[in-house]
């Protein structure tokens, strides 16, 4: 009897030997798999707030690059613009050098102005005075000249 008693005990023993080491193991496997998940948690919280610190950055440089393309788009219209200005200027003092010179001469201004010159000085009746309007005719047809480059200029402005 004292035999099968240390045979059911060593038995018994043996089970809860083995019990305990595979709870010992199984709560070494669980502990492990608690660190594993709480370090993959804490790397996802990591690579989540790089992204988004990312993100912000991006974000960031975007609206810088924005800012920038506007102020870039402003100096290209103001010097778009003061190119057509520069422009009209060369026009117009071309177009009074072409005048007063030698197309003036060609197209017989110098001329048309010295005839009402001389009308207005030697006329006798009271509409020699009206002559003197015609002394405007140059002026305006240059004006016209000046107002449809103008035009031309606008519409190129628009246009671009």
């Amino acid at each position: 009897m004292a035999n099968s008693y240390l045979k059911k005990l060593n038995t018994d023993n043996q089970q809860q030997d083995f019990k305990q080491a595979l709870d010992t193991k199984f709560k070494a496997i669980d502990k492990q798999t608690d660190q594993l998940i709480h370090e993959l948690k804490k790397r996802n919280e990591q690579a989540e707030n790089e992204i988004q610190t990312y993100k912000q950055n991006l974000e960031s440089k975007m609206r810088q690059n924005d800012q920038l393309i506007q102020k870039y788009n402003k100096t290209l219209n103001k010097m778009t613009h003061g190119l057509f200005a520069l422009f009209y200027v060369v026009l117009v003092v071309a177009l009074v050098a072409m005048v007063t010179g030698p197309i003036g001469h060609s197209l017989s201004i110098d001329t048309f102005l010295q005839t009402i010159h001389d009308q207005i000085v030697e006329g006798k009746s009271i509409w020699r005075y009206l002559a003197y309007f015609l002394y405007l005719i140059p002026f305006i047809l240059l004006t016209c000249i000046l107002l449809l480059c103008a035009k031309l200029i606008n519409t190129l402005d628009d246009k671009f």
